[in-house]
């Protein structure tokens, strides 16, 4: 018993020694949106069409999940879909962590841009990091209130924190 003790004791040392140096190293925070999430979950990649005239919602060309994003791309490849530019990184929880989806679509963003529905991020949606020139974000809510964004969003604002009915991004 008195072994045992020392060596959960000598565990939890060196547990909290690494995040330290973690932390120290700002990487924890800080982690690239290709990055596998450390709390081992798949990592997904949703492939959509450009929006066409009279469209809410894009059309899904794939998705496909895996261990990391480029698990999730060959997927995506051997499927026969083109992933051709990363357009959002849809993140489950504050400050990047949690399980992500990188939607990439066939054509850079403009002014007609994207339409998403979150479908699992609809309730858990709590960070984002948009990209292929889809500069702005609008967020709507199940209440039907609405929201702009710009540029990346560490934490979504109360009442779309784990509140998105549907996403629309554009150049």
């Amino acid at each position: 018993m008195f072994e045992s003790t020392i060596s959960r004791t000598r565990v939890a040392l060196l547990a909290l020694a690494a995040t330290a140096a973690l932390l120290a190293a700002g990487s924890v925070l800080a982690a690239p949106a290709s990055a596998a999430p450390a709390d081992g979950r798949p990592v997904c990649v949703t492939v959509l069409a450009p929006l066409k005239a009279g469209q809410e919602f894009s059309e899904v060309l794939s998705r496909r999940c895996g261990a990391s994003e480029q698990a999730a791309l060959a997927a995506t490849r051997e499927a026969g879909v083109t992933a051709s530019v990363q357009i959002f990184t849809l993140i489950e929880h504050a400050n990047y962590g949690g399980a992500y989806d990188h939607v990439y679509g066939g054509a850079w963003c403009d002014a007609a841009g994207y339409g998403i529905n979150p479908g699992w991020y609809e309730w858990r949606l709590s960070s984002f990091l948009p990209d292929g020139g889809c500069y702005y974000t609008t967020l709507t809510n199940h209440s039907g209130a609405s929201r702009r964004f710009n540029g990346d969003t560490p934490s979504l604002p109360s009442g779309f924190n784990d509140n998105a009915a549907k996403i629309r991004t554009t150049a």
